[in-house]
């Protein structure tokens, strides 16, 4: 709560608003980032894209309210994407995408700059 006495800073020190209110170029450039690593460390089994995609938050009323973001798309030709999200989820690091579209999602609004290395790992050890 003493967050929220110094709105100045509470960007940079409530890491959900940040999360929230990020730039959608930095997204975008996150969320590249995690797609050229994961292309450097895979075969070719594995593809990855950037997409645009729209992120909602909370529950109840909330989710109404969409916000502009970029994902990293994963498609296998060796496993299904529901196989794949849950490989991801039991990972030593659980990994949570979403499912949509034969896909597993990456929405690179929920990331943190530290969690890309993380992914990486966590897909070079699926091989």
């Amino acid at each position: 709560m003493r967050l929220f006495l110094h709105p100045e800073s509470l960007r940079e020190q409530h890491a959900v608003i940040h999360m929230l209110t990020e730039d959608v170029t930095l997204v975008k450039q996150r969320a590249q980032r995690l797609c050229d690593g994961l292309r450097a460390i895979s075969d070719e089994s594995f593809s990855f894209e950037v997409v645009a995609t729209a992120s909602e938050a909370g529950s109840g009323a909330l989710p109404i309210e969409k916000i502009p973001s970029f994902a990293v798309t994963v498609r296998s030709t060796n496993l299904s994407a529901a196989k794949l999200a849950k490989a991801l989820r039991l990972a030593e690091t659980p990994i949570i995408g979403y499912v949509q579209d034969d896909c597993v999602w990456l929405d690179a609004r929920t990331l943190g700059e530290e969690e890309v290395g993380t992914i990486i790992d966590a897909f070079r050890k699926l091989r």
